[in-house]
Protein backbone atom coordinates (compact mmCIF):
# COMPACT_ATOMS: atom_id res chain seq x y z
CA UNK A 1 0.00 0.00 0.00
CA UNK A 2 1.41 3.38 -1.01
CA UNK A 3 2.16 5.77 1.82
CA UNK A 4 1.66 8.76 -0.48
CA UNK A 5 -1.55 9.76 -2.29
CA UNK A 6 -1.59 8.57 -5.90
CA UNK A 7 -3.19 10.56 -8.70
CA UNK A 8 -5.77 9.13 -11.08
CA UNK A 9 -7.90 10.54 -13.87
CA UNK A 10 -11.62 10.04 -14.24
CA UNK A 11 -13.57 10.74 -17.44
CA UNK A 12 -17.03 12.28 -17.03
CA UNK A 13 -19.45 13.82 -19.55
CA UNK A 14 -18.09 17.24 -18.47
CA UNK A 15 -14.45 16.34 -19.05
CA UNK A 16 -11.69 14.74 -17.05
CA UNK A 17 -11.21 15.12 -13.34
CA UNK A 18 -8.00 14.26 -11.50
CA UNK A 19 -8.24 12.95 -7.98
CA UNK A 20 -5.84 11.66 -5.33
CA UNK A 21 -6.43 8.40 -3.51
CA UNK A 22 -4.76 6.85 -0.46
CA UNK A 23 -5.59 4.27 2.19
CA UNK A 24 -8.18 1.52 2.56
CA UNK A 25 -11.50 1.19 4.33
CA UNK A 26 -14.76 3.11 3.90
CA UNK A 27 -14.66 5.92 1.35
CA UNK A 28 -14.00 9.45 2.62
CA UNK A 29 -14.50 12.14 -0.03
CA UNK A 30 -12.47 15.26 0.73
CA UNK A 31 -13.09 18.57 -1.05
CA UNK A 32 -9.72 20.29 -0.53
CA UNK A 33 -10.72 23.94 -0.63
CA UNK A 34 -8.86 26.57 -2.60
CA UNK A 35 -5.65 27.30 -0.68
CA UNK A 36 -3.90 23.93 -0.46
CA UNK A 37 -3.44 21.37 -3.22
CA UNK A 38 -5.61 18.25 -3.28
CA UNK A 39 -2.51 16.05 -3.10
CA UNK A 40 -1.45 17.75 0.14
CA UNK A 41 -4.96 17.63 1.67
CA UNK A 42 -5.31 13.95 0.84
CA UNK A 43 -2.09 13.15 2.70
CA UNK A 44 -3.08 15.29 5.69
CA UNK A 45 -6.50 13.67 6.06
CA UNK A 46 -5.11 10.15 5.60
CA UNK A 47 -2.56 10.77 8.35
CA UNK A 48 -5.19 12.20 10.70
CA UNK A 49 -7.87 9.62 9.89
CA UNK A 50 -6.41 6.13 9.36
CA UNK A 51 -8.70 3.35 8.20
CA UNK A 52 -10.36 5.28 5.37
CA UNK A 53 -10.02 5.25 1.59
CA UNK A 54 -9.39 8.96 1.15
CA UNK A 55 -10.44 10.35 -2.24
CA UNK A 56 -9.60 13.99 -2.84
CA UNK A 57 -10.48 15.53 -6.23
CA UNK A 58 -8.92 18.60 -7.75
CA UNK A 59 -11.87 20.94 -8.13
CA UNK A 60 -13.00 21.80 -11.67
CA UNK A 61 -10.68 24.51 -13.03
CA UNK A 62 -7.67 23.44 -10.94
CA UNK A 63 -4.70 21.24 -11.87
CA UNK A 64 -5.65 18.07 -13.70
CA UNK A 65 -9.34 19.06 -13.57
CA UNK A 66 -8.76 22.29 -15.49
CA UNK A 67 -10.57 20.94 -18.55
CA UNK A 68 -13.89 20.72 -16.67
CA UNK A 69 -15.39 24.04 -17.58
CA UNK A 70 -17.89 24.84 -14.85
CA UNK A 71 -19.28 28.35 -14.40
CA UNK A 72 -20.95 28.81 -11.02
CA UNK A 73 -21.14 26.59 -7.96
CA UNK A 74 -24.15 24.64 -9.30
CA UNK A 75 -22.11 23.56 -12.32
CA UNK A 76 -19.16 22.59 -10.11
CA UNK A 77 -21.47 20.54 -7.88
CA UNK A 78 -22.85 18.80 -10.98
CA UNK A 79 -19.30 17.86 -12.02
CA UNK A 80 -18.56 16.51 -8.54
CA UNK A 81 -21.79 14.50 -8.55
CA UNK A 82 -20.88 12.92 -11.88
CA UNK A 83 -17.46 12.02 -10.49
CA UNK A 84 -18.94 10.51 -7.32
CA UNK A 85 -21.24 8.33 -9.42
CA UNK A 86 -18.41 7.22 -11.74
CA UNK A 87 -16.26 6.32 -8.71
CA UNK A 88 -18.98 4.06 -7.37
CA UNK A 89 -19.28 5.93 -4.08
CA UNK A 90 -22.06 4.80 -1.75
CA UNK A 91 -22.65 5.64 1.93
CA UNK A 92 -19.62 7.90 1.94
CA UNK A 93 -18.35 10.44 4.45
CA UNK A 94 -17.81 13.96 3.08
CA UNK A 95 -15.37 16.58 4.40
CA UNK A 96 -14.74 20.04 2.97
CA UNK A 97 -12.12 22.68 3.67
CA UNK A 98 -12.58 26.46 3.58
CA UNK A 99 -14.28 27.69 0.38
CA UNK A 100 -15.40 24.21 -0.67
CA UNK A 101 -18.17 24.42 1.97
CA UNK A 102 -20.94 25.44 -0.47
CA UNK A 103 -19.80 22.71 -2.85
CA UNK A 104 -20.05 20.09 -0.10
CA UNK A 105 -23.47 21.38 0.95
CA UNK A 106 -24.72 21.28 -2.64
CA UNK A 107 -23.30 17.81 -3.21
CA UNK A 108 -24.88 16.47 -0.03
CA UNK A 109 -28.24 17.89 -1.11
CA UNK A 110 -27.96 16.49 -4.62
CA UNK A 111 -26.78 13.01 -3.48
CA UNK A 112 -28.39 12.81 -0.04
CA UNK A 113 -28.31 9.03 -0.01
CA UNK A 114 -24.54 9.00 -0.39
CA UNK A 115 -23.46 12.01 1.69
CA UNK A 116 -25.83 12.27 4.66
CA UNK A 117 -23.86 14.65 6.89
CA UNK A 118 -20.97 16.70 5.46
CA UNK A 119 -18.26 18.02 7.79
CA UNK A 120 -16.99 21.58 7.31
CA UNK A 121 -13.46 22.60 8.31
CA UNK A 122 -12.05 26.16 8.31
CA UNK A 123 -15.41 27.87 7.84
CA UNK A 124 -14.08 30.84 9.79
CA UNK A 125 -11.36 31.31 7.19
CA UNK A 126 -13.79 30.97 4.30
CA UNK A 127 -16.07 33.61 5.79
CA UNK A 128 -13.14 35.96 6.34
CA UNK A 129 -12.28 35.79 2.63
CA UNK A 130 -15.63 36.78 1.16
CA UNK A 131 -14.35 40.30 0.41
CA UNK A 132 -10.83 39.25 -0.57
CA UNK A 133 -10.36 39.58 -4.35
CA UNK A 134 -8.93 36.60 -6.23
CA UNK A 135 -5.33 36.56 -7.52
CA UNK A 136 -4.48 37.95 -10.99
CA UNK A 137 -6.40 36.16 -13.72
CA UNK A 138 -4.30 37.45 -16.64
CA UNK A 139 -0.60 36.55 -16.96
CA UNK A 140 1.78 39.49 -17.25
CA UNK A 141 4.73 39.51 -19.61
CA UNK A 142 7.20 40.09 -16.77
CA UNK A 143 5.88 37.14 -14.76
CA UNK A 144 4.91 39.33 -11.80
CA UNK A 145 1.47 37.71 -11.70
CA UNK A 146 3.07 34.50 -10.37
CA UNK A 147 4.71 36.38 -7.50
CA UNK A 148 1.34 37.95 -6.68
CA UNK A 149 -0.37 34.56 -6.86
CA UNK A 150 2.21 33.08 -4.47
CA UNK A 151 1.73 35.90 -1.96
CA UNK A 152 -2.06 35.52 -2.22
CA UNK A 153 -1.91 31.81 -1.33
CA UNK A 154 0.67 32.25 1.41
CA UNK A 155 -1.23 35.11 3.06
CA UNK A 156 -4.42 33.07 3.26
CA UNK A 157 -2.62 30.70 5.65
CA UNK A 158 -0.77 33.35 7.66
CA UNK A 159 -3.42 35.93 8.51
CA UNK A 160 -5.86 35.65 11.40
CA UNK A 161 -9.38 35.19 9.99
CA UNK A 162 -10.66 37.57 12.67
CA UNK A 163 -8.32 40.33 11.48
CA UNK A 164 -6.74 40.00 8.05
CA UNK A 165 -4.16 42.66 8.96
CA UNK A 166 -2.47 40.46 11.57
CA UNK A 167 -0.63 37.13 11.47
CA UNK A 168 -2.64 34.55 13.39
CA UNK A 169 -1.32 32.60 16.36
CA UNK A 170 -3.99 29.88 16.06
CA UNK A 171 -4.67 27.40 13.32
CA UNK A 172 -3.00 24.55 11.48
CA UNK A 173 0.73 24.56 10.88
CA UNK A 174 1.76 26.84 8.03
CA UNK A 175 2.47 25.06 4.74
CA UNK A 176 6.06 24.49 3.75
CA UNK A 177 7.48 26.16 0.62
CA UNK A 178 7.24 22.79 -1.14
CA UNK A 179 3.55 22.48 -0.23
CA UNK A 180 2.90 26.02 -1.42
CA UNK A 181 4.78 25.21 -4.61
CA UNK A 182 2.57 22.21 -5.26
CA UNK A 183 -0.50 24.34 -4.56
CA UNK A 184 0.57 27.12 -6.90
CA UNK A 185 1.34 24.67 -9.71
CA UNK A 186 -2.21 23.31 -9.52
CA UNK A 187 -4.05 26.56 -8.82
CA UNK A 188 -2.21 28.55 -11.51
CA UNK A 189 -2.66 25.97 -14.26
CA UNK A 190 -5.41 28.34 -15.41
CA UNK A 191 -5.36 31.62 -13.44
CA UNK A 192 -8.67 32.66 -15.00
CA UNK A 193 -10.42 29.43 -13.97
CA UNK A 194 -9.06 29.69 -10.43
CA UNK A 195 -10.14 33.34 -10.14
CA UNK A 196 -13.63 32.41 -11.32
CA UNK A 197 -13.88 29.55 -8.83
CA UNK A 198 -12.69 31.85 -6.03
CA UNK A 199 -15.31 34.46 -6.94
CA UNK A 200 -18.10 31.88 -7.24
CA UNK A 201 -17.35 30.14 -3.94
CA UNK A 202 -16.84 33.34 -1.92
CA UNK A 203 -20.18 34.60 -3.20
CA UNK A 204 -21.82 31.33 -2.12
CA UNK A 205 -20.14 31.42 1.30
CA UNK A 206 -21.46 34.94 1.84
CA UNK A 207 -25.01 33.59 1.50
CA UNK A 208 -24.55 30.18 3.12
CA UNK A 209 -25.79 29.02 6.49
CA UNK A 210 -23.69 26.23 8.02
CA UNK A 211 -22.94 25.29 11.63
CA UNK A 212 -19.85 26.81 13.26
CA UNK A 213 -18.51 23.55 14.66
CA UNK A 214 -14.98 23.49 16.07
CA UNK A 215 -13.82 20.66 13.82
CA UNK A 216 -10.15 20.49 12.87
CA UNK A 217 -7.85 17.88 11.42
CA UNK A 218 -6.83 17.01 14.97
CA UNK A 219 -10.35 15.93 16.00
CA UNK A 220 -11.70 14.91 12.59
CA UNK A 221 -11.16 11.18 13.22
CA UNK A 222 -13.36 11.35 16.33
CA UNK A 223 -16.05 13.26 14.43
CA UNK A 224 -16.09 10.63 11.67
CA UNK A 225 -15.88 7.55 13.91
CA UNK A 226 -19.64 6.72 13.80
CA UNK A 227 -19.65 6.76 10.00
CA UNK A 228 -16.41 4.77 9.83
CA UNK A 229 -18.00 2.02 11.92
CA UNK A 230 -21.21 2.00 9.89
CA UNK A 231 -19.98 2.22 6.29
CA UNK A 232 -18.64 -0.73 4.26
CA UNK A 233 -15.12 -0.70 2.81
CA UNK A 234 -14.71 0.99 -0.56
CA UNK A 235 -13.35 -1.74 -2.82
CA UNK A 236 -14.13 -0.38 -6.28
CA UNK A 237 -10.88 -0.01 -8.27
CA UNK A 238 -10.12 3.34 -9.92
CA UNK A 239 -12.06 3.40 -13.22
CA UNK A 240 -9.97 3.66 -16.38
CA UNK A 241 -10.08 7.09 -18.04
CA UNK A 242 -10.98 7.26 -21.72
CA UNK A 243 -11.47 9.70 -24.57
CA UNK A 244 -14.57 11.86 -24.78
CA UNK A 245 -14.17 12.28 -28.54
CA UNK A 246 -11.92 10.66 -31.17
CA UNK A 247 -10.00 13.89 -31.79
CA UNK A 248 -9.73 15.26 -28.26
CA UNK A 249 -6.77 14.95 -25.89
CA UNK A 250 -7.22 12.92 -22.73
CA UNK A 251 -4.92 12.19 -19.80
CA UNK A 252 -3.79 9.06 -18.01
CA UNK A 253 -1.00 7.54 -15.93
CA UNK A 254 0.86 4.42 -17.06
CA UNK A 255 2.63 2.29 -14.45
CA UNK A 256 5.95 0.86 -15.62
CA UNK A 257 8.79 -0.90 -13.76
CA UNK A 258 10.80 2.31 -14.22
CA UNK A 259 8.18 4.63 -12.73
CA UNK A 260 4.73 6.08 -13.21
CA UNK A 261 4.50 8.02 -16.47
CA UNK A 262 1.97 10.76 -17.16
CA UNK A 263 0.63 10.79 -20.72
CA UNK A 264 -1.53 12.87 -23.00
CA UNK A 265 -3.42 10.72 -25.49
CA UNK A 266 -5.42 11.34 -28.64
CA UNK A 267 -6.69 9.24 -31.51
CA UNK A 268 -8.60 5.98 -31.33
CA UNK A 269 -7.57 4.42 -34.64
CA UNK A 270 -4.40 3.76 -36.59
CA UNK A 271 -0.98 2.52 -35.44
CA UNK A 272 0.40 3.63 -32.07
CA UNK A 273 2.83 6.55 -31.91
CA UNK A 274 4.86 7.61 -28.88
CA UNK A 275 5.72 11.32 -28.73
CA UNK A 276 8.39 12.88 -26.52
CA UNK A 277 9.00 16.52 -25.68
CA UNK A 278 12.11 18.65 -25.23
CA UNK A 279 13.95 19.27 -21.97
CA UNK A 280 13.24 21.16 -19.87
CA UNK A 281 9.56 20.87 -20.64
CA UNK A 282 6.44 18.72 -20.66
CA UNK A 283 3.97 17.39 -23.19
CA UNK A 284 1.71 20.40 -22.70
CA UNK A 285 3.68 22.20 -25.42
CA UNK A 286 2.98 19.34 -27.85
CA UNK A 287 -0.80 19.56 -27.76
CA UNK A 288 -1.11 20.91 -31.33
CA UNK A 289 1.14 18.09 -32.55
CA UNK A 290 -0.75 15.47 -30.52
CA UNK A 291 -4.08 16.55 -31.99
CA UNK A 292 -2.63 16.80 -35.49
CA UNK A 293 -1.03 13.35 -35.52
CA UNK A 294 -4.20 11.82 -34.06
CA UNK A 295 -5.64 12.08 -37.58
CA UNK A 296 -3.56 9.02 -38.52
CA UNK A 297 -2.31 7.49 -35.25
CA UNK A 298 -3.10 6.60 -31.67
CA UNK A 299 -0.84 9.16 -30.04
CA UNK A 300 0.67 8.70 -26.58
CA UNK A 301 2.74 11.71 -25.52
CA UNK A 302 4.72 11.11 -22.33
CA UNK A 303 6.27 13.44 -19.76
CA UNK A 304 9.83 12.24 -19.12
CA UNK A 305 10.31 10.64 -15.72
CA UNK A 306 11.51 13.57 -13.65
CA UNK A 307 9.41 16.07 -15.64
CA UNK A 308 5.87 17.38 -15.55
CA UNK A 309 3.37 15.06 -13.88
CA UNK A 310 5.45 11.87 -14.16
CA UNK A 311 7.27 10.38 -11.18
CA UNK A 312 10.20 12.50 -10.08
CA UNK A 313 13.49 10.72 -10.64
CA UNK A 314 16.23 12.70 -8.89
CA UNK A 315 19.44 11.12 -10.18
CA UNK A 316 21.83 11.59 -13.11
CA UNK A 317 20.58 10.01 -16.34
CA UNK A 318 21.51 9.77 -19.99
CA UNK A 319 19.60 9.54 -23.25
CA UNK A 320 19.77 5.70 -23.09
CA UNK A 321 17.84 5.91 -19.80
CA UNK A 322 15.12 7.98 -21.44
CA UNK A 323 15.02 5.49 -24.32
CA UNK A 324 14.60 2.64 -21.83
CA UNK A 325 11.73 4.59 -20.24
CA UNK A 326 10.04 4.91 -23.65
CA UNK A 327 10.36 1.17 -24.26
CA UNK A 328 8.95 0.45 -20.79
CA UNK A 329 5.99 2.68 -21.64
CA UNK A 330 5.44 0.82 -24.92
CA UNK A 331 5.65 -2.53 -23.11
CA UNK A 332 3.14 -1.41 -20.47
CA UNK A 333 0.74 -0.37 -23.23
CA UNK A 334 1.24 -3.62 -25.12
CA UNK A 335 2.93 -2.05 -28.18
CA UNK A 336 5.32 -4.48 -29.86
CA UNK A 337 6.06 -1.87 -32.52
CA UNK A 338 5.26 1.84 -32.72
CA UNK A 339 5.97 4.98 -34.70
CA UNK A 340 7.71 7.86 -33.00
CA UNK A 341 7.79 11.66 -32.80
CA UNK A 342 10.42 13.51 -30.79
CA UNK A 343 11.50 17.11 -30.62
CA UNK A 344 14.90 18.32 -29.37
CA UNK A 345 15.69 16.02 -26.40
CA UNK A 346 12.84 13.78 -27.52
CA UNK A 347 14.47 13.55 -30.96
CA UNK A 348 17.69 12.36 -29.35
CA UNK A 349 15.72 9.63 -27.59
CA UNK A 350 14.24 8.63 -30.95
CA UNK A 351 17.73 8.52 -32.42
CA UNK A 352 18.85 6.14 -29.66
CA UNK A 353 15.76 3.97 -30.12
CA UNK A 354 16.15 3.83 -33.89
CA UNK A 355 19.82 2.92 -33.71
CA UNK A 356 19.68 0.42 -30.86
CA UNK A 357 16.13 -1.02 -31.13
CA UNK A 358 15.14 -0.81 -34.81
CA UNK A 359 12.85 -3.83 -34.38
CA UNK A 360 10.55 -1.75 -32.14
CA UNK A 361 10.25 1.41 -34.26
CA UNK A 362 8.37 1.78 -37.53
CA UNK A 363 8.99 5.35 -38.67
CA UNK A 364 10.26 8.35 -36.75
CA UNK A 365 10.01 12.12 -37.04
CA UNK A 366 13.04 13.70 -35.33
CA UNK A 367 12.46 17.42 -35.06
CA UNK A 368 15.07 19.99 -34.12
CA UNK A 369 18.08 18.11 -32.88
CA UNK A 370 21.81 18.67 -33.29
CA UNK A 371 23.95 15.62 -34.11
CA UNK A 372 26.86 17.02 -32.14
CA UNK A 373 29.61 15.53 -29.99
CA UNK A 374 29.40 15.82 -26.24
CA UNK A 375 29.51 19.43 -25.11
CA UNK A 376 31.31 20.89 -22.06
CA UNK A 377 28.58 20.70 -19.43
CA UNK A 378 30.21 23.35 -17.31
CA UNK A 379 29.58 25.89 -20.05
CA UNK A 380 26.02 24.75 -20.75
CA UNK A 381 24.73 24.10 -17.24
CA UNK A 382 26.34 27.12 -15.62
CA UNK A 383 23.61 29.55 -14.72
CA UNK A 384 20.75 27.04 -14.88
CA UNK A 385 18.65 28.21 -11.95
CA UNK A 386 17.86 26.12 -8.90
CA UNK A 387 14.07 26.22 -8.81
CA UNK A 388 13.31 24.64 -5.45
CA UNK A 389 10.31 26.51 -3.99
CA UNK A 390 11.36 29.54 -1.96
CA UNK A 391 9.33 30.80 1.01
CA UNK A 392 8.87 34.21 -0.68
CA UNK A 393 8.40 32.84 -4.18
CA UNK A 394 11.77 34.08 -5.46
CA UNK A 395 12.11 30.95 -7.61
CA UNK A 396 9.17 32.06 -9.74
CA UNK A 397 11.00 34.97 -11.35
CA UNK A 398 13.99 32.71 -11.99
CA UNK A 399 11.78 30.15 -13.73
CA UNK A 400 10.00 32.82 -15.74
CA UNK A 401 13.13 34.52 -17.04
CA UNK A 402 14.97 31.23 -17.63
CA UNK A 403 12.12 30.17 -19.90
CA UNK A 404 11.74 33.59 -21.52
CA UNK A 405 15.43 33.86 -22.38
CA UNK A 406 15.27 30.57 -24.25
CA UNK A 407 13.30 32.48 -26.90
CA UNK A 408 15.64 35.46 -26.82
CA UNK A 409 19.12 33.97 -27.06
CA UNK A 410 20.97 30.93 -28.46
CA UNK A 411 22.27 29.55 -26.19
CA UNK A 412 19.83 30.94 -23.65
CA UNK A 413 22.64 31.85 -21.22
CA UNK A 414 24.52 34.05 -23.74
CA UNK A 415 23.11 37.52 -23.14
CA UNK A 416 24.85 39.17 -26.11
CA UNK A 417 23.79 40.80 -29.38
CA UNK A 418 25.38 37.99 -31.34
CA UNK A 419 23.24 35.44 -29.46
CA UNK A 420 19.91 37.22 -30.02
CA UNK A 421 17.20 35.18 -31.77
CA UNK A 422 15.30 37.24 -34.37
CA UNK A 423 11.98 35.46 -33.82
CA UNK A 424 8.62 36.69 -32.61
CA UNK A 425 8.66 36.56 -28.81
CA UNK A 426 6.02 34.45 -27.05
CA UNK A 427 3.14 36.21 -25.35
CA UNK A 428 2.50 36.05 -21.62
CA UNK A 429 -0.14 33.30 -21.81
CA UNK A 430 2.20 31.06 -23.83
CA UNK A 431 5.07 31.63 -21.41
CA UNK A 432 2.81 30.99 -18.44
CA UNK A 433 1.92 27.52 -19.71
CA UNK A 434 5.58 26.69 -20.25
CA UNK A 435 6.66 27.98 -16.85
CA UNK A 436 3.99 26.07 -14.91
CA UNK A 437 5.15 22.93 -16.71
CA UNK A 438 8.73 23.67 -15.67
CA UNK A 439 7.75 24.34 -12.05
CA UNK A 440 6.12 20.92 -11.82
CA UNK A 441 9.61 19.44 -12.08
CA UNK A 442 11.48 22.28 -10.43
CA UNK A 443 14.04 20.12 -8.62
CA UNK A 444 14.55 17.37 -11.21
CA UNK A 445 14.24 18.99 -14.66
CA UNK A 446 18.00 19.44 -14.95
CA UNK A 447 18.64 15.69 -15.26
CA UNK A 448 17.09 15.20 -18.74
CA UNK A 449 18.35 18.66 -19.73
CA UNK A 450 21.89 17.62 -18.86
CA UNK A 451 21.39 14.29 -20.62
CA UNK A 452 20.75 16.04 -23.93
CA UNK A 453 24.10 17.80 -23.80
CA UNK A 454 25.92 14.61 -22.81
CA UNK A 455 24.79 12.66 -25.87
CA UNK A 456 26.91 11.97 -28.94
CA UNK A 457 24.21 12.21 -31.57
CA UNK A 458 26.40 12.05 -34.67
CA UNK A 459 27.39 8.43 -34.14
CA UNK A 460 23.78 7.37 -33.59
CA UNK A 461 22.61 9.20 -36.72
CA UNK A 462 25.14 7.49 -38.97
CA UNK A 463 23.99 4.12 -37.59
CA UNK A 464 20.26 4.81 -37.77
CA UNK A 465 18.47 1.75 -39.16
CA UNK A 466 14.90 2.96 -39.57
CA UNK A 467 13.10 5.36 -41.94
CA UNK A 468 13.33 8.77 -40.26
CA UNK A 469 12.50 12.36 -41.09
CA UNK A 470 15.04 14.78 -39.59
CA UNK A 471 13.59 18.27 -39.75
CA UNK A 472 13.22 21.73 -38.22
CA UNK A 473 11.60 25.04 -38.97
CA UNK A 474 13.80 28.07 -39.54
CA UNK A 475 12.82 29.62 -36.19
CA UNK A 476 14.03 26.55 -34.33
CA UNK A 477 16.97 27.20 -31.99
CA UNK A 478 18.57 23.99 -33.33
CA UNK A 479 17.97 24.73 -37.01
CA UNK A 480 21.72 24.72 -37.76
CA UNK A 481 21.77 21.00 -37.05
CA UNK A 482 19.88 20.35 -40.29
CA UNK A 483 22.93 20.92 -42.48
CA UNK A 484 25.16 18.86 -40.19
CA UNK A 485 22.65 16.01 -40.39
CA UNK A 486 22.48 16.30 -44.16
CA UNK A 487 26.20 15.55 -44.45
CA UNK A 488 26.25 12.41 -42.30
CA UNK A 489 22.77 10.88 -42.50
CA UNK A 490 22.37 7.41 -44.08
CA UNK A 491 20.04 6.74 -46.99
CA UNK A 492 17.19 5.74 -44.68
CA UNK A 493 16.97 9.32 -43.37
CA UNK A 494 15.18 12.17 -45.11
CA UNK A 495 16.34 15.69 -44.26
CA UNK A 496 13.84 18.54 -44.63
CA UNK A 497 13.33 22.15 -43.65
CA UNK A 498 9.69 22.36 -42.54
CA UNK A 499 7.52 25.50 -42.73
CA UNK A 500 7.25 25.58 -38.91
CA UNK A 501 8.45 24.11 -35.65
CA UNK A 502 4.89 23.53 -34.54
CA UNK A 503 5.27 24.13 -30.81
CA UNK A 504 7.25 27.37 -31.20
CA UNK A 505 5.41 30.66 -30.55
CA UNK A 506 3.77 32.75 -33.25
CA UNK A 507 4.04 30.16 -36.04
CA UNK A 508 1.60 30.99 -38.90
CA UNK A 509 -1.40 28.66 -38.93
CA UNK A 510 -0.87 27.71 -42.58
CA UNK A 511 2.76 26.75 -41.86
CA UNK A 512 1.69 24.66 -38.86
CA UNK A 513 -0.91 22.83 -40.97
CA UNK A 514 1.60 22.21 -43.76
CA UNK A 515 4.20 20.87 -41.32
CA UNK A 516 1.71 18.51 -39.67
CA UNK A 517 0.68 17.30 -43.12
CA UNK A 518 4.33 16.54 -43.88
CA UNK A 519 4.67 14.55 -40.64
CA UNK A 520 1.50 12.54 -41.28
CA UNK A 521 2.45 11.78 -44.88
CA UNK A 522 5.89 10.51 -43.82
CA UNK A 523 4.64 8.49 -40.86
CA UNK A 524 1.92 6.97 -43.05
CA UNK A 525 4.49 5.52 -45.42
CA UNK A 526 5.27 8.36 -47.79
CA UNK A 527 8.63 8.53 -49.60
CA UNK A 528 11.75 9.01 -47.56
Amino acid sequence: MSTEPRPHYLTTPNGQMRYWRIGSGPALLVLPGLVLAASIRAGQVAAACPGWTVICPELPGIGGSVGMGAAGTDAVVACLAEAATALGLAATALVSFDLAAPLAAGLAERLAGIFPSPVFIDLDRARAWVNVPPPPAVPSLDGAHLTSFWAFLRDRHIFDPADLRRAGKAGAELPTPAELGTTLNAAATSPAAYAQLWSDTTAAVRLGQWPDEAITLANLATQLAPQQAAYPPHTAPPPRPHALSPAGIWFDYVDTPRGRIHVRRAGTAGPPLIALHHAPGTTVVLETIIEGLAASHQVIAADFLGCGESDKRDQPIGIPDLAADALALADALGFERFDFFGTHTGALVGLELGAMHPDRIGRAVLEGFTPRPKMPLGDIMEGVPTLAPDRWGLHLQQAWNFRRDMFRFVPWSAETRAACRPIVAPDAAYLHTWVIGLLKSAETFHHPYRAAYSFEGADRLTNLKIPALVCAGRDDSLFAGIEVARRIAPASVRIEVTPATVWHPAQPAADVAATLATYIAFLSGGPH
